[in-house]
């Protein structure tokens, strides 16, 4: 949920897709393609990114323009979450099957 912008961000697992709600309106006001596995969503506000936790990796949208990727980051396989830690600027995807937590703080993105 970003509240700054009063949008709430889902997945559409079935179709590979992110969507954006505009939740005054109450209506989707932006779809876009993520990943063929999408799983989970994370947001930072302050630079209005989209975390998506994809099976292997976490993709960055940029809302602002579009959703394009911003970035995309390599975690291992079995991602089915992520967290996004504002205060730190860091992302923690969350991977119940691996033996160590990837850890991306905003000096990689």
């Amino acid at each position: 949920m970003d509240n700054l912008h009063g949008r709430f961000y889902t997945n559409l697992e079935e179709t590979g897709q992110t969507v954006a709600i505009d939740v005054r309106k109450r209506e989707v006001v932006n779809t876009w393609r993520s990943c063929d596995d999408p799983s989970g969503v994370a947001v930072d506000t302050k630079r209005g990114f989209v975390f998506v936790a994809c099976s292997d990796h976490v993709i960055i949208l940029d809302p602002l323009h579009d959703g394009r990727v911003a970035g995309s980051i390599s975690t291992g396989e079995g991602v089915d979450n992520v967290d996004y830690d504002e205060l730190r600027s860091t992302s923690f995807p969350r991977q119940p099957v691996a033996e160590f937590l990837p850890i991306l703080s905003d000096r990689v993105l």
